[in-house]
């Protein structure tokens, strides 16, 4: 799955992948902003294309060290390759570093773990999906409007707009 630009589509990403691969080039101050977007936290193999460039090594080095400073976390140290696309430079030892990433998920079935998480997750997002629409579908629209002028003039907060609306659509819950 190939994104463009660094933000949330990434993070979502990552959570349907196996192996996601983190691509920057040396001069662009990508490394800043994967920082900022978090995907320091996702990757699991970080490339710095376009290696002929200048600042390319310097780039790869403080990449390193950052992903040095991160703690280990079930044995795997994300790798940080250079590559050239344009000549396939490099491209053999990422393809090596995608098999040894995939290799270590298989090793205390941790690429099970990881596909059932993601499943579990996608059901979650589906019994959510379906309990906000049976929310809207029972709540009358002109109390669900009250209930967030309340919310906009400060008198309520969004859990008590929550618990309103909860009971609302609800009121024998003895969850609510």
């Amino acid at each position: 799955i190939e994104t463009v630009g660094v933000g949330q589509s990434e993070l979502e990403v990552a959570e349907n992948a196996d192996t996601v691969i983190v691509v920057l080039v040396p001069e662009s101050g990508d490394g800043v902003q994967a920082m900022k977007a978090g995907l320091m936290e996702i990757g699991d193999v970080f490339v710095l294309n376009k290696a002929d460039r200048d600042g390319a090594d310097r780039a790869a080095g403080e990449l390193k060290a950052i992903l040095g400073l991160k703690p280990e976390t079930g044995g795997w140290r994300p790798p940080v390759l250079l590559t050239e696309a344009r000549n396939g430079t490099g491209v053999a030892d990422l393809k090596t570093e995608i098999e040894n990433h995939l290799n270590y998920l298989r090793q205390n079935d941790r690429l099970r773990q990881r596909r059932r998480q993601r499943l579990k997750g996608h059901v979650v997002d589906l019994i959510r999906a379906r309990a906000s629409e049976r929310l809207r579908q029972r709540v009358d629209e002109k109390r669900w409007d009250a209930i967030l002028l309340e919310l906009e003039e400060r008198q309520i907060t969004p859990h008590q707009a929550a618990d309103r609306l909860w009971k609302e659509a609800w009121p024998g819950d003895p969850g609510s």
